[in-house]
């Protein structure tokens, strides 16, 4: 590759520095020619650590390395600083230390939701969690949602089970007191860099001190994880002010074109604050901005299958990437293109971590007789049993195999008062009925799942009650026996990288590029977002959310939306018209 004079600089650059430049200037591709660099002048590939801050983005990186400089790649390390501390804590410690997963931190959220009456989302709860627990200070208890926080660390404590932060906070304390060593890096190439917290950059600085060299690349207009404590701007001040920090600035845009750049760039540039950045755009290829008003939702999935069926139909080599704005949407997306013939590779995190999708398995493991105990207490709880009770269910000796055939019986043990026994006996009732359906082959498994699920589903909230519809879609679409589907439906798979269509949830697109984008659901109500219930609304945060999005464009952009327009894209409407009537005048 050419490279211009800037990129030059900062592949020439002895010693640590932080790398700042627009969307699309080539940070990504420098961190990778940065690696290759650093080996070739011979530093061992085992001693350069790749760093980031999200699982998908790390292996995203991890494949591009393969592609770019296969001789390498393999002997180079990745991953998040969670995985590095926790692999430097566990060799000190020589044992394998128990990790609360985000699947497991969401579990136990729900109960610290239950036990503090919190009103908001597991989502919101998770946010205002990892804000609490991404600084470096304790907070304080007169702090609003201080006992959400003290009852999820209760909940952790309880289960001896470390989180994220708590194997990074335990890391740094182990480096200061000489009980846990630094990563055997000599450098660490951390992409993204504005997306760390108060916390990692403590871990970050604790190995600069430890004389480990850092390349940091980062842009302030694509903090994600704002509402988990990431610190955009100040990340990347706070590191270029650190002695032997040097400081290098990009300004060619090689990625968005030409044409839709003031467009593109008005979005970043209405954000109150932000670090200057110099924009010297260089893709001249014809692009447009489509924005499509369709009737219903329906209508939108189905112009999104053509859109897709007539880009493959032009060419294979020709990427294309749908960004919406969180899991549900794009789980909901893969399943709507997958049943019509495509199979795109989707970034979003697995439904079956959600409440709703996993009681929904559950239950169809009930029916099937897999169940386990877990999954039997969380069906009945899910019924409407108070958890109290079902727990006495257990203790006194409930277990689930067997648990219908055996006739649903309860232990002898247990007494429950009147309205307690016919609460149970009528729900009892039901799931014999529908077992005897079943095992009398009155009719087929899955139209008795189905009648299961649905008579199960009116005792959900509105929340879980999405996830748990999309999953019983899916699970009454898989082809096959159920009963040998299920052992690998929950299993987590990466994202088939090589795949021409993406679908992606906005925040696991960084580093990405296509040659089309498609964006549907750009609702007012979507963008920005009006889910949050007890989060107060941070407009600049959407506004870095929507910029991520559009800024990974190297065509054209399509919108599509059947309620009101995001004011965003009016707003870049309104920069597109004022670009021709400039050209115009």
């Amino acid at each position: 590759m050419k490279f211009s004079a800037e990129q030059q600089a900062v592949l020439d650059h002895q010693g640590s520095a932080v790398v700042t430049g627009p969307a699309g200037c080539g940070k990504t591709t420098l961190l990778i020619e940065k690696a290759k660099h650093l080996v070739a002048g011979g530093m061992p590939a085992q001693q350069v650590y790749v760093v980031g801050f999200a699982w998908r983005s790390i292996k995203l990186l991890e494949r591009m390395m393969s592609k770019r400089a296969a001789s390498i790649a393999s002997d180079i390390r990745y991953g998040t600083i969670r995985d590095f501390a926790l692999k430097e804590l566990e060799e000190t410690e020589e044992q394998t230390l128990a990790f609360a997963d985000n699947a497991k931190m969401r579990r136990l959220l729900k109960k610290a939701i239950q036990e503090e009456k919190f009103v908001g989302s597991v989502s919101e709860a998770e946010h205002i969690v990892r804000s609490f627990k991404a600084r470096s200070r304790k907070p304080q208890e007169n702090e609003r949602h201080f006992g959400l926080l003290n009852a999820y660390k209760n909940l952790l404590e309880h289960e001896s089970l470390l989180d994220r932060h708590d194997i990074v906070r335990k890391h740094i304390i182990g480096m200061r007191n000489d009980t846990a060593q630094p990563c055997a890096a000599k450098v660490m190439l951390v992409d993204n860099v504005q997306d760390a917290t108060q916390i990692q950059l403590l871990w970050l600085q604790e190995h600069l001190r430890a004389g480990v060299e850092m390349i940091f690349f980062g842009n302030d207009d694509l903090t994600v994880f704002g509402l988990d404590g990431a610190q955009g701007h100040l990340a990347l001040e706070q590191l270029a002010e650190l002695p032997n920090v040097a400081e290098l600035k990009l300004g060619d845009i090689y990625r968005t074109p030409t044409a839709l750049l003031p467009s593109v760039a008005k979005v970043a540039r209405l954000l109150p604050i932000r670090l200057d950045k110099k924009e010297h755009p260089l893709n001249a290829q014809k692009a447009a901005m489509v924005v499509k008003k369709l009737p219903d939702m329906k209508q939108e999935m189905a112009f999104m299958v053509d859109y897709i069926t007539q880009a493959q139909q032009h060419g294979n080599d020709r990427r294309v990437g749908i960004i919406v704005r969180d899991d549900y949407q794009a789980n909901m997306l893969v399943h709507v293109l997958q049943k019509n013939g495509i199979n795109p590779a989707s970034y979003a995190r697995p439904l079956w971590e959600n409440y709703g999708a996993e009681i929904m398995i559950n239950m169809l493991q009930i029916i099937l007789n897999q169940a386990t105990d877990g999954q039997l207490r969380q069906v009945l709880v899910g019924f409407g049993l108070n958890q109290i009770m079902v727990d006495t269910f257990f203790r006194e000796g409930l277990v689930a195999r067997d648990w219908l055939p055996r006739g649903g019986m309860l232990p002898e043990t247990v007494n429950l008062p009147g309205d307690s026994l016919r609460e149970y006996s009528a729900l009892r009732r039901r799931l014999m009925g529908y077992w005897q359906l079943l095992s009398q082959k009155e009719t087929d498994a899955r139209s008795v799942f189905k009648a299961a699920a649905h008579d199960l589903l009116v005792h959900l909230n509105q929340d879980d009650k999405e996830d748990a519809l999309l999953a019983l879609d899916i699970l009454l679409s898989l082809k096959g026996r159920l009963s040998e589907k299920l052992a690998h439906i929950k299993t987590e798979k990466l994202p088939d990288m090589s795949s021409n269509v993406v679908v992606a949830p906005v925040r696991e697109v960084r580093n990405m590029e296509f040659d089309q984008l498609l964006m549907p659901q750009i609702n007012q109500n979507r963008w920005p977002s009006a889910e949050y219930k007890v989060i107060d609304m941070d407009m600049n945060h959407e506004r870095r959310l929507f910029y991520l999005a559009v800024s990974r464009a190297k065509g054209d952009i399509t919108f599509t939306h059947t309620e009101d327009l995001s004011t965003f894209v009016v707003e870049m409407q309104s920069a597109q018209r004022l670009k021709k009537q400039r050209q115009a005048g």
